[in-house]
């Protein structure tokens, strides 16, 4: 029996109806975020880090097999049997049948001389790494050999992969590469210097921003949401978004939702260097947002700082987080009687670019406390543009305490002042480093590497003790010179083998720095040395503890040696940030705090602001003789 037209039409709109409802009905549980699930305390409830967890937020440690060369035959021939047969193979095949026909590029030649090491290689691809992110790399005398010293050693170009230096790791897919001059610093951290001997610690050098980020070593830092949901995803990734919207000059948003459990970020360029900070913003940001939510938060978390003051930072970032929205209630806490608390609607305000904090902060540099002056300065940092937080730092480069003075310094550097003059030393190809002269009426030598490798000096006419007789590296480097009113001349003779040099200069540190580093070229045909970085700190060490330099020395040490052995134990451990030469843009980071003495401490600080991009221009002639004026 036939079913009537009419009746299959109306069952074939019933299944249709009920297969709609039901799609819809799926689709709307899709939508619908699931119930909140907090982590963390209370008073952060209901901020992107307390609805996710991080992931890929940790440094990873890549690694591989190299050979440093330019030693001055401290080197060794000595290299495991089956390294060497991998290694030579590699080299055939990174320089191609033509240059291996060169006698002087074969790599069994190569290996067997004693100009060359045999190393190990070890860096840490930061977190939200994209490629040609820079970073430092570490590299070790192979312990089968017996090399005696790097020094001077400038490393091929080398593959690092995930287990590159395990025995099978040539096989592994490269992550990084990395390559350049090593930069031995003399000092070590006094737990090192005393458990390792002078020859262990010349077997040891770092490249400054010698690893480079390669397309498979992309790393991006996950955000899992702790309860599954698209919806939610999606608001935490337009939060973040609209928080910290990109530039011009980005590619990627900030955050992207991969699904319902995962979003991505992409640290913005202005975080360049402080992917830590980025991290502690977004994880502080709070999804809610309106006409009066931003003020009644404010308040809110006013109330647990009152009660709890050691979750200042949590507030910090929560109020920073809220945006300009905040600053109204913020400027009525800049006076608040508790300095906890004045201290932190400071730090929050400075930070979004209240101009209103300038006053303040400008009487916090006077204050008593070295603590509070070295943060006046910190924050002072957030406001390029105003002209009295410009001056306040230039008179805090005289402060009478280290710490502060650094603090100030950091701050101009990072917003390119145009007080400190800089020079670059070496071609665009082969940068070796800055030399940066601050005007200040305290000398100081001070030797960084954040960034750029750095040598600064505090003191445009910072000089030597006269009169100054100095002999170096078995007197292969030797200055003489009476007095201040005379030119200073410096002997150099780069190998025993080798020709000696003499050449007179003005007196003053920052001649002689330009004079060791600077490298004679068509176009720069002015006198010059050619020294590595390595080199010209070491040289600048010797003469400190020589007594002959008329300023104090502070060297920063890198700790990147410890931070390895740290993720490789535990998987955490703090990574010195990447370094990208491109333009920074946006806001500063805060610099931190910096402790040290006189030359034979340390100084294990974080690192500097930003450094300037913009070209350096010469700002002193290292031949002229001194004029009257300047020996006042």
């Amino acid at each position: 029996m036939n079913t009537p037209r009419p009746a299959v039409a109306l069952l074939m709109a019933v299944l249709t109806l009920a297969i709609g409802c039901q799609q819809d009905k799926q689709k709307k549980a899709m939508d619908t975020p699931a119930p909140l699930t907090f982590q963390g305390p209370a008073h952060l409830h209901g901020t992107i880090g307390s609805f996710t967890q991080l992931n890929k937020n940790h440094s990873q440690i890549v690694s591989g097999f190299g050979l440093v060369v330019g030693l001055n035959g401290t080197g060794s021939s000595d290299v495991p049997t089956k390294l060497r047969a991998n290694f030579i193979q590699d080299m055939k095949k990174k320089l191609g049948p033509e240059r291996v026909r060169n006698r002087h590029l074969q790599p069994e030649v190569l290996l067997d001389s004693e100009n060359t090491a045999f190393v190990v290689i070890q860096g840490l691809i930061p977190p939200g790494a994209i490629p040609g992110t820079r970073f430092d790399v570490l590299v070790t005398a192979h312990p089968a050999t017996d090399t005696t010293s790097l020094e001077g050693g400038r490393l091929w170009s080398a593959d690092l992969a995930i287990a590159g230096a395990n025995v099978g790791g040539a096989f592994m897919l490269p992550r990084a590469r990395g390559a350049g001059p090593v930069y031995l610093n003399p000092l070590e951290s006094k737990e090192e210097s005393q458990t390792r001997s002078d020859k262990q610690l010349t077997r040891v050098g770092v490249i400054l921003a010698g690893g480079v980020v390669l397309e498979n070593g992309r790393r991006h830092i996950e955000l899992v949401l702790n309860q599954p949901s698209w919806t939610r995803s999606g608001q935490i990734a337009d939060r973040i978004n609209e928080r910290f919207r990109r530039s011009e000059v980005e590619r990627l948003e900030s955050a992207v939702a991969i699904n319902d459990t995962i979003v991505n970020l992409n640290v913005p360029t202005r975080f360049a260097g402080n992917t830590r900070l980025f991290l502690e913003l977004v994880g502080h940001l709070f999804l809610a947002r309106g006409s009066e939510f931003e003020k009644r938060e404010v308040e809110n978390q006013l109330q647990v700082l009152l009660k709890n003051p050691e979750i200042a930072n949590d507030v910090q970032f929560v109020w920073e987080g809220l945006g300009r929205k905040a600053l109204p209630r913020l400027r009525e806490l800049y006076v608040h009687p508790k300095v906890n608390v004045r201290m932190t609607a400071l730090n929050a305000g400075s930070r979004l670019g209240d101009a209103r904090t300038v006053d303040h902060l400008a009487l916090l540099a006077k204050h008593p406390d070295v603590r509070y002056r070295q943060q006046a300065a910190n924050m002072l940092a957030y406001l390029p543009d105003h002209p009295k937080a410009v001056r306040t730092l230039h008179e805090m480069v005289n402060d009478e305490k280290l710490p502060v003075r650094l603090a100030a310094y950091r701050a101009m550097a990072g917003n390119n002042d145009p007080l400190i003059q800089r020079m670059a030393i070496g071609e665009r190809e082969e940068f070796k480093f800055l030399l940066e002269l601050v005007p200040s009426e305290k000398p100081l030598i001070y030797v960084s590497q954040a960034n750029f490798p750095r040598v600064t000096i505090f003191g445009n006419n910072t000089s030597f003790k006269f009169p100054v007789m100095a002999k170096l590296w078995d007197n292969r480097l030797m200055l003489r010179g009476k007095s201040k009113e005379e030119l200073v001349d410096v002997y150099y003779q780069q190998s025993a083998a080798s020709k000696p040099h003499t050449e007179p200069i003005a007196p003053t540190v920052a001649n002689l720095v330009f004079l060791m580093g600077h490298k004679p070229s068509i176009k720069h045909q002015t006198p010059g040395f050619d020294m590595t970085y390595s080199q010209v700190v070491n040289a600048l060490y010797g003469l400190s503890k020589q007594k002959q330099l008329a300023a104090d020395m502070e060297i920063q040490v890198n700790l990147l040696a410890q931070h390895i052995a740290k993720v490789d134990k535990d998987g955490d451990g703090f990574e010195r940030p990447e370094t990208n030469r491109a333009k920074p843009t946006g806001e500063p980071r805060s610099p931190s705090p910096v402790g040290g003495e006189k030359v034979g401490s340390t100084t294990s600080d974080k690192p500097d602001a930003v450094a300037s991009s913009k070209e350096p221009r010469n700002f002193f002639n290292p031949f002229a003789k001194p004029k009257k004026d300047d020996q006042k």
